[in-house]
């Protein structure tokens, strides 16, 4: 073992240029791989720190003949301003959508 340790300081000492390239290469990728295994970790892996976060929805607004594709997202201030407009209104309608 300590023969094979000798022999790749050796190898690695005659090309110190190469030997950096390679080792700053291997670095760079393990930085990255774990950078993107943290930001993937994060998002998709753990909770919302909300609280009732898996009672969160979409609300959008739409016209019943048209496809989904033009209907809008719909914000709780939007909300909050049809209320006071018109406090009569009331949803008729919810779809699930996949």
């Amino acid at each position: 073992m300590m023969r094979d340790l000798r022999q790749t300081l050796r190898s690695l000492s005659r090309a110190p240029w190469y030997s950096a390239t390679v080792i700053g290469v291997i670095a760079l990728g393990m930085a990255l791989a774990t950078t993107v295994f943290a930001i993937v970790d994060g998002v998709l892996f753990k909770p919302i720190g909300l609280a009732g976060a898996d009672r969160l929805f979409v609300v959008q607004a739409g016209f019943k003949d048209l496809p989904p594709t033009t209907h809008k997202s719909v914000s709780r201030g939007d909300l909050d301003a049809w209320a006071a407009a018109a406090p009569g209104v009331s949803f008729t309608g919810f779809r699930a959508q996949s």
